[in-house]
């Protein structure tokens, strides 16, 4: 058995973030390809970048490093930061196709 030290639980953290990030992009594709044809290497795009911008933002703003059993008012601007950064990162790079 490993112990459960701090790096591991924020590699644990990281790791179901961006899965949960790939979910959800497969899960909209799925929903919206009826209605609105999306081509697959727009899906994949979306897909990289969104990971990897979750991860630039999350490190500029230190996302990872704060993860306490209770979150205060400065951690949830950290991550309300992170995720704006994300969003509009990635509408900027898909918008640039």
């Amino acid at each position: 058995m490993f112990a459960l030290t701090r790096k591991r639980k924020i590699a644990i953290l990281i790791g179901v973030d961006l899965a949960l990030i790939a979910c959800a992009t497969i899960v909209g594709y799925v929903f919206l390809n009826p209605f609105i044809s999306i081509p697959l290497p727009f899906i994949s795009r979306l897909l990289i970048s969104s990971m990897i911008l979750y991860l630039f933002f999350g490190c500029v703003f230190r996302v990872f490093t704060r993860i306490n059993r209770y979150t205060n008012l400065r951690e949830i601007i950290a991550i309300l930061l992170a995720t704006t950064g994300t969003a509009l990162g990635n509408a900027i790079y898909l918008l640039s196709f």
